[in-house]
C-alpha cells in the first residue's frame, strides 16, 4: 500500500516506519544489494499499478508506472556498467524495452503489457539472484 492510500494518523504512522525501513536497508546495503531492492521496488510498482488497473484508478496507476519507470530509467539503467560488453547490452535493452512496456501500458489502457512488463522484470531478478548467489 501507497503511503497516500493510508488512512489517519495510524496509517501516516505506518507509511513513515516503512520509509525508515527501507531508508535503513538502502544505506546499508551493498551495491549487489542495491540492484536487488530497485528490482523488488520496481515490481511491487507494478504490482500497484495492476491492482489499480482492476480497480479503476487511473490516477493511482499513473503514479505507480511513473514511480517504476523512474526506478528502471534512473536506477537500474543508471547503473549498468558498459565496460561488461554484450551483457550490459542485453540488459540495457531489456530494461529499454520494459519501460516502453509500462509506457505503452498506461498510455493505451493495457494490463496486459504492464503484465508483460512484470514477468520481464522477475525474470532479471530471477537471474540477478542466482548470479550473485541472493547476496
Amino acid at each position: 500500500m501507497t503511503p497516500s492510500t493510508h488512512s489517519g494518523a495510524g496509517g501516516r504512522h505506518a507509511a513513515a516506519y516503512a520509509r525508515v525501513g527501507l531508508q535503513t536497508r538502502v544505506g546499508s546495503a551493498s551495491p549487489t544489494q542495491l540492484i536487488a531492492l530497485l528490482l523488488a521496488g520496481a515490481r511491487t510498482d507494478i504490482t500497484r499499478a495492476s491492482l489499480y488497473f482492476s480497480q479503476g484508478n487511473v490516477a493511482a496507476r499513473g503514479r505507480a508506472i511513473t514511480h517504476a519507470l523512474t526506478i528502471v530509467r534512473n536506477g537500474l539503467i543508471a547503473a549498468i556498467d558498459e565496460q561488461q560488453g554484450s551483457v550490459a547490452a542485453q540488459l540495457r535493452h531489456t530494461y529499454e524495452l520494459i519501460c516502453y512496456l509500462l509506457l505503452q501500458a498506461n498510455a493505451r489502457r493495457d494490463p496486459a503489457m504492464l503484465e508483460r512488463a512484470g514477468d520481464m522484470l522477475r525474470d532479471v531478478e530471477l537471474a540477478w539472484s542466482e548470479a550473485t548467489d541472493g547476496k
